[in-house]
């Protein structure tokens, strides 16, 4: 299956490690190149593959992965070790070569499983400039065929010149370009479908997010300057057919004088385009600065995890010696007569825990010091670096010459009598994104120097019809008679956009080729912004350490989508105190309301309560209860109070109604709460006349409430009248059900605070 830059499956399944790169007989200012030269080409490697590349750099990364796939450590030193605790089949090594003022670059793909050379490249000696621009490229396409992708024609165009806006030599070739890069966006458009189906973890879903809408964005904007560029070269084609009509119905003599002018013009234009210096470009500077930046977060970043690391292993050791300090046996005179130590014994066993800590504590500060003071000069080295780096790009006036580069691209159109000038289209690009474009008119006399006669002046007039043709043919011919130099200076952005550059566009110079005389120069004053970013981000991560932490970010969803749930809807805590309406009772009942949505909510209570009604006993009943209370309770033959002390937990389910009614503090609740849960329950008798009580039966059961309310607010939604009705449904059918009809006060409290509570616990306990 053709995918747009290559041919099958580009490799899939295939993992290989890019191992070290490094440089040579290098000079000081050199150390920047083994590091970007490695980053391009891993960027290819994602870009024109599907290859799973590993970055032998992500230090941290490489540890933990080593410590899953083995017990044993192996060192990172080793590629073939490193290679098979990464679970890799190949490796790639870069070396450059400096040679004076040349540079060339080699690598070797070695086999981990064999240790044999699978294959190698060997690039030429280019100038400084070239081999930033090339090397990565020629060496992309080897490796890849060694690996065996094999790339389409646009892919290998594409790949050797770094970007598409230097591949067009034919609108044949515009159009292969064009649909290369059109199946590369439908491939990465697919992968991005699939991957909002996978249930991918957090790290890893942002991590493809990044690489895929990076690489999208790319081939996008690809994509809309090949359509231009095309559309430039259809219209060449178009304007030389039409040049080919006219030039057979001219005249022989007119002929023979556009013929010379224009090889006198041609000559002139390759002159210039032969003496441009080979500096080095501004996007090689930012490149170079940005590459800069990450090297310094790298050191940063270690440096924190070697202090880290180090902080561990010391509070372990710390830890250990204070336990073997506690198990130390008493001596003597540290023992009271009983065997227990003595309050003196107590105050040395703390001072020496707390010297025990201070002493760690002294250790890991010092570690620390030490660390930051040993990388100190190189960081701040590396940071006066970047600020140079960064005043020397922004003291640069840069140009760019339509005859010299491709990226300031000059077209002169059809000639308009009625404005007596020549249309013209001019678009600057800078890293493959249109920063600016103009379209104006250029007149006759800019062009000529000459001034259009009148009609009346018949030789003059013809003369100036024949000069126009003769221009009109230049320019469909794309002859370059008119040269442009755009200026412009770049600077970076402020410190919210660390990545982020200013382009602005100074001027707009037009010269005359043929006299070599400025016609015209446009100051537009135009402010454009380019973002630096890498063209992929390499998911470094196996299969292993996917599942791994997928499984983990499950957990962290399923836990944050609760509390969030939490916080989000009414969830309350709190207690009610509930009186009796018909009867004398009264329940204190503790309650959390877990809200699942607005109106429903998991119930959790805790009811404890005592109630009495005025029963009518006679005797028999007093005996049937207690035989030895018989000879007291003869004596009452009136009113007797049958008393119930309760306590239960119960969970349950509720519905929750509000309304918002003007005179209460905040919206009123009608609700219905179905809970089940066990309840227990004491009677006892009491007679106010004789002053005395007995216990005539106690029972335990499982028990079904429905419970009918309503909740008056009278301060907001913290304190509330609340009037409900209960039926508790004990299991046991030798049990009564019992009514309860209760009007009491609510107080609440809401759950909004529990989460962040949480996440506080959880940051001081793991960090």
């Amino acid at each position: 299956m053709d995918n747009g830059y290559f041919i099958g499956d580009g490799g899939k399944g295939r993992r290989v490690l890019f191992h070290t790169s490094t440089i040579e007989n290098g000079k000081k200012e050199d150390n920047y190149i083994p590091n970007l030269i490695k980053r391009r080409l891993i960027d290819d490697f994602v870009s024109f593959s599907n290859i799973n590349v590993i970055d032998s750099d992500e230090k941290t990364t490489i540890i933990n992965l080593q410590k899953d796939s083995e017990n044993e450590y192996y060192s990172g030193e080793n590629p073939i070790e490193l290679g098979k605790a990464i679970q890799a089949e190949s490796y790639i090594k870069l070396v450059s070569h400096r040679m004076k003022n040349s540079i060339s670059l080699s690598a070797t793909i070695t086999n981990i499983e064999t240790g044999a050379t699978e294959g190698s490249f060997s690039s030429q000696f280019y100038s400084d400039n070239e081999f930033l621009e090339k090397v990565h490229g020629e060496a992309t396409e080897k490796l890849l065929e060694t690996l065996g992708v094999k790339l389409t024609a646009a892919g290998k165009r594409i790949l050797k010149y770094g970007s598409v806006s230097q591949t067009t030599a034919t609108a044949t070739e515009s159009e292969e370009n064009l649909k290369a890069i059109k199946a590369e966006l439908a491939r990465i458009e697919k992968e991005q479908m699939d991957m909002l189906k996978k249930n991918t973890t957090e790290i890893g879903r942002e991590a493809m997010r990044a690489r895929i809408e990076i690489q999208k964005a790319t081939l996008i904007q690809q994509q809309k300057n090949e359509e231009q560029r095309l559309a430039r070269l259809l219209e060449d084609e178009k304007r030389k057919a039409e040049e080919e009509r006219i030039s057979k119905e001219r005249s022989a003599e007119a002929q023979k004088k556009i013929i010379d002018l224009s090889k006198e013009i041609e000559e002139k234009a390759a002159k210039i385009r032969s003496q441009k210096i080979e500096n080095m470009t501004i996007l090689q500077q930012i490149e170079i600065i940005e590459n800069e930046k990450q090297v310094l977060l790298a050191n940063e970043k270690e440096i924190e995890k070697s202090i880290s690391l180090f902080n561990e292993n010391q509070d372990a050791i710390c830890n250990k010696e204070i336990a073997e300090r506690k198990k130390r046996p008493l001596r003597t005179a540290e023992k009271d007569a009983s065997g227990n130590m003595t309050s003196e014994a107590k105050k040395l066993l703390e001072s020496d825990i707390e010297q025990i800590t201070l002493k760690h504590q002294k250790i890991k500060i010092d570690n620390e010091n030490q660390l930051r003071e040993s990388a100190k000069s190189s960081q701040e080295n590396l940071r006066e670096k970047i600020i140079k780096d960064l005043e020397k790009l922004e003291s640069n006036k840069v140009t760019v010459d339509s005859l010299q580069d491709i990226d300031c691209c000059f077209r002169v159109g059809n000639y308009d009598g009625s404005q007596n000038a020549w249309l013209y289209n001019l678009s600057f690009i800078f890293a493959g994104i249109e920063i600016f474009s103009e379209q104006g008119t250029l007149n006759y006399n800019e062009i000529t120097g000459n001034s259009v006669p009148s009609i009346e002046e018949k030789d003059k007039y013809n003369e100036y019809l024949d000069n126009v043709e003769a221009y009109d043919s230049f320019f469909r011919l794309n002859v370059p008679y008119i040269r442009v130099v755009l200026a412009y200076s770049i600077k970076a952005a402020d410190v919210k956009r660390p990545s982020e550059y200013i382009v602005s566009v100074d001027s707009v110079k037009f010269i005359n080729l043929q006299n070599n005389k400025t016609i015209r120069t446009n100051s537009p004053n135009y402010v454009g912004t380019f973002s630096y970013r890498s063209p992929t981000l390499v998911d470094w991560r196996i299969e292993k350490e996917m599942i791994k932490a997928e499984k983990k970010e499950v957990i962290k969803q399923a836990r944050t989508a609760f509390f969030k749930s939490i916080s989000e809807q009414d969830s309350m805590a709190g207690a009610c105190f509930d009186f009796g309406v018909w009867n004398w009772k009264f329940v204190f009942d503790p309650h959390v309301n877990i809200a699942i949505t607005h109106w429903l909510f998991i119930d959790i209570s805790t009811p404890i309560g005592s109630s009495c009604m005025d029963i009518d006993y006679n005797y028999e009943t007093y005996r049937y209860y207690n035989e030895s209370y018989e000879d007291d309770y003869r004596l009452n033959k009136s009113y007797e109070d049958d008393r119930r002390l309760s306590f239960g937990a119960f969970l349950g389910l509720g519905l929750n109604k509000r309304f918002n009614i003007p005179i209460f503090a905040s919206p009123m609740a009608l609700y219905y709460n179905f809970d089940m849960g066990y309840l227990y329950t004491t009677y006892y008798l009491y007679s106010s006349s004789s002053s005395k009580s007995v216990t005539y039966g106690a029972d335990g059961s499982w028990t079904q409430v429905h419970a009918i309310g309503a909740s008056f607010p009278i301060v907001k939604e913290a304190v509330a009248i609340d009037l409900k009705y209960k039926l508790y449904l004990p299991f046991s059918s030798e049990l009564e059900n019992v009514h309860s009809v209760t009007l009491g006060i609510r107080f609440n409290v809401g759950l909004s605070g529990l989460e962040r509570w949480l996440e506080k616990y959880r940051y001081y306990r793991y960090y």
